[in-house]
C-alpha cells in the first residue's frame, strides 16, 4: 500500500508558490508560499536514476 501511495508526484509552480501532490489521487499535498522560497533549481531525471 505504501508503494501505491508514493507511486506518483505532481509539482505545480505558480505565482502563489509551490504545490507538491503525492500518490495517484494527489493527496497529501505539501504547499510552500512563494515568499518562503529563497532559491530553486531544476534537474532532469529518469525513473531509473531515482528508483535505486
Amino acid at each position: 500500500m505504501t508503494v501505491l501511495a508514493c507511486s506518483s508526484v505532481r509539482v505545480r509552480i505558480a505565482e502563489r508558490g509551490l504545490d507538491v501532490a503525492l500518490g495517484p489521487l494527489g493527496w497529501p499535498v505539501r504547499r510552500w508560499a512563494a515568499a518562503d522560497i529563497d532559491w530553486s533549481r531544476a534537474e532532469t531525471r529518469t525513473p531509473a536514476q531515482v528508483g535505486r
